[in-house]
């Protein structure tokens, strides 16, 4: 597997690849909209992340054939760190 970090991509050189990731990428959502719709099409994955501080997000769209199951059934768990040393 090769992986390889652009500062630029074309919405047509995504076709080049299996999965795309965006980070840290907040000015232009649009772009990263289009970028995910153009992958979506294309069963191309398409991961995009963002950190802010000790917060993050991560969005994955592998198409609508993609599930993920929870093996025990477990509630989501959901807290805020109020202190870090």
């Amino acid at each position: 597997m090769r992986v390889r970090s652009l500062d630029t991509l074309s919405l047509e050189d995504h076709a080049n690849f299996n999965v795309v990731v965006y980070t840290e990428t907040f000015e232009n959502i649009d772009r990263v909209i289009e970028a995910d719709e153009f992958c979506r099409a294309r069963n191309i994955g398409f991961i995009y992340t963002g950190v802010f501080g000790p917060s993050g997000f991560t969005f994955l769209d592998y198409g609508n054939e993609f599930w993920v199951t929870d093996p025990d059934g477990e509630e989501t768990k959901s807290f805020i760190v109020v202190n870090a040393t």
